[in-house]
């Protein structure tokens, strides 16, 4: 693994990102990451940019404004933002639209992409109430899988006798993932067989082509940085999915210009990965498929990066889809981590990406593919949402990356949203079935898992009056919470108490730092003041240091109307 982890660490610095835009090293400075807050402002400008009318130019389709939806939500965790729920109107349509297999949708460009960004986007909003529409997703996508197990266009010209397109396949493994992850069942042969065509079509020199090699024409079998990034992480993906990816051991690693020194992760109790020796009673799982190993997925990154080292990436500017690549680069580079147990803190790539990406976003609009330097095929609405999911690191918080529990030993647990420990033993989310249990397993944490707020969805308070007082006061000091996902479920909580003393709390919340938190407050003062049409905040823009001190104001002077006596204290 050293051979991997040296092409892909340091040639993605020298090669797949040096000539895309001006980088200056930095020194003694914090280290880039999701919630770094230079990164934060660059993508609550861009969600602004995505609400405003200039975003709707360019190309349109219900799979843009599905794109659009994901990347908002991901972005600010509102399910009522109305870029959100205008998604989901468009996704059910679709759905409801691939049901009928005569209709004029299926012989459309774009029929993959759209059915497999449906089912990204549904099942990371809430696969359990959109499970039905997930299984529909799953039904289609095995229904036109090709023979060779790979994805491409169902009614376009030549295309009909493709084995694959690199491209698509990549969305239907990043769909099928996500079905995957919620929790809606899957063909584990199926998924095998795309695994094991992805690395037949890897070429000789380690990179893939647009379409598949018994077939390419003309520069559709020419290896690029973009198929490469697609079919790498189209690959791992699939693997993943098969849950043959998920090694045992983890190291976190700072790296510097010529030094890489290991160090212990410090990863919360609640995620830390089950150790071998909490494993060992544990029956292992039956491997899934004696062809897809670790090691042959270990074989073709390793060939992939050959391709990076021997093909130098230069940005041809708007010709090319930049950000299509950069939002996969993202991707296959997640996967990579879990490959090989191992996580640098601060990526080369990544850092080498947000310095890009800060050259390129509109200071006008907050947009990407906007300026002219920053223009590609996809257009800026697509730009800008490629940005936002390659800031947010939005696979790595997907896949839980460090934070994985045993495969082998972990049997019947699921990622890292399903796994806490409490009491000091192992146990699985979904089973926690009281509000004790919930306060004691975030309680022991400095962090948390954004899935973690579902909890508050479905475990009632208690009934008896001094019980409930209790724990209500302990999600209200959980507002102090160095974590935002535990600030944001106490937010959650206290709108649920039915409890007008932790109103103050809630309109504390409303200066967040973290721009999510302050709309769930105010939808928990909104239930306690039964005026559920009653808005402060927008949520269809970035909230401003205004806002927020305009909200206060107003909930404060909500509360002192219906208790006066009540004394709020100055900042």
């Amino acid at each position: 693994m050293k051979q991997l982890r040296i092409a892909f660490g340091l040639l993605c610095v020298l090669a797949a990102f040096t000539s895309l835009g001006p980088f200056q090293r930095s020194i003694a400075r914090e280290p880039y990451s999701a919630d770094h807050p230079e990164i934060k402002e660059m993508v609550n400008r861009a969600v602004g940019f995505l609400g405003s009318s200039s975003a709707g130019a360019g190309h349109v389709g219900p799979e843009y404004e599905i794109l659009v939806g994901y990347s908002v939500y991901k972005a600010t965790e509102n399910h009522d933002h109305p870029l959100v729920t205008h998604a989901v109107t468009a996704a059910q349509k679709l759905v409801r639209e691939f049901s009928d297999r005569k209709s004029e949708i299926y012989k459309g460009t774009y029929a993959i992409y759209q059915i497999s960004i449906t089912a990204v986007f549904l099942a990371a909003l809430d696969g359990e109430k959109f499970k039905s529409e997930l299984e529909q997703c799953r039904d289609i996508l095995v229904s036109i899988q090709k023979p060779s197990g790979g994805f491409g266009y169902l009614f376009h010209a030549w295309f009909l006798e493709s084995r694959g397109d690199i491209s698509q396949t990549q969305y239907v493994t990043l769909a099928l993932w996500s079905i995957k992850q919620a929790k809606v069942d899957l063909d584990m042969k199926m998924l095998e067989k795309t695994c094991l065509w992805l690395r037949d079509e890897q070429h000789a020199d380690g990179g893939w082509s647009y379409q598949a090699m018994a077939n390419p024409t003309g520069t559709h079998g020419v290896t690029t940085q973009t198929m490469l990034a697609a079919g790498l992480s189209a690959i791992l993906l699939s693997a993943d999915a098969m849950d043959v990816m998920r090694g045992t051991k983890v190291k976190l690693v700072n790296s510097s210009a010529d030094v890489q020194e290991e160090e212990e992760p410090e990863i919360p109790e609640v995620f830390a990965r089950v150790s071998d020796e909490e494993a060992a009673g544990r029956k292992a799982k039956k491997p899934i498929s004696k062809a897809v190993s670790r090691d042959m997925l270990k074989k073709v990154a390793q060939n992939a990066a050959k391709w990076v080292e021997n093909h130098p990436y230069k940005r041809e500017g708007a010709s090319e889809w930049y950000y299509y690549n950069l939002y996969s680069v993202e991707r296959y580079q997640s996967f990579l981590e879990i490959l090989e147990g191992r996580r640098e803190v601060e990526p080369a790539w990544y850092r080498e990406g947000v310095e890009t990406l800060k050259t390129y976003q509109d200071p006008a609009t907050g947009g990407f593919g906007v300026l002219p330097i920053s223009q590609d095929k996809g257009g800026a609405q697509a730009a800008t949402c490629f940005s936002i999911l390659f800031l947010l690191r939005t696979t790595q918080k997907a896949i839980g990356d460090l934070k994985e529990s045993n495969n082998k030993g972990g049997q019947g647990l699921g990622n890292v949203a399903d796994v806490a420990k409490i009491d000091g033993k192992v146990v699985d989310k979904s089973k926690i079935t009281n509000v004790d249990e919930m306060l004691k397993m975030l309680e022991s944490n400095k962090e948390g898992s954004p899935d973690d707020k579902q909890l508050a969805d479905r475990i009632p308070l208690e009934s008896d009056p001094k019980a409930r007082k209790e724990q209500l006061n302990r999600f209200s000091r959980m507002l102090r919470s160095p974590s935002y996902s535990s600030r944001a479920l106490a937010s959650k909580i206290l709108g649920r108490g039915d409890d007008l003393d932790y109103v103050p709390d809630l309109i504390y919340a409303l200066s967040d730092p973290d721009s999510r938190v302050p709309l769930i407050a105010e939808n928990s003062l909104r239930i306690l003041s039964r005026q559920m049409t009653s808005f402060a905040l927008p949520n269809d823009r970035l909230i401003t240091a205004d806002d927020r001190v305009k909200a206060e104001r107003r909930w404060q002077q909500w509360y002192l109307s219906v208790r006066p006596d009540y004394r709020f204290i100055s900042n």
